[in-house]
């Protein structure tokens, strides 16, 4: 039998990776790690190197890890 593939429509993909995000960074960020959010520019490139179907795209990437012990972490207050 075969399986039917179905694309979907996705109509709000930056709030849905907002929100998909915010609990990583929160946890990270609790156990004392950095981390930055680097916002993916070459999305086709990256979509055959990670072989993703069409309606599927890698849309960030998370680095995280220790700070160095020089770290100068700027105090913003919202």
């Amino acid at each position: 039998m075969k399986s039917i593939k179905r694309e979907k429509t996705n109509y709000y993909v930056n709030k849905s990776v907002g929100i998909l995000v915010s609990m990583p960074l929160t946890a990270i960020h609790e156990v004392g790690l950095g981390a930055i959010i680097h916002i993916i520019k070459l999305i086709n490139y990256n979509k055959k190197i990670l072989e993703r179907p069409n309606n599927m795209r890698a849309y960030l990437n998370i680095p995280f890890g220790f700070p160095s012990s020089d770290c100068d972490v700027p105090n913003i207050n919202r």
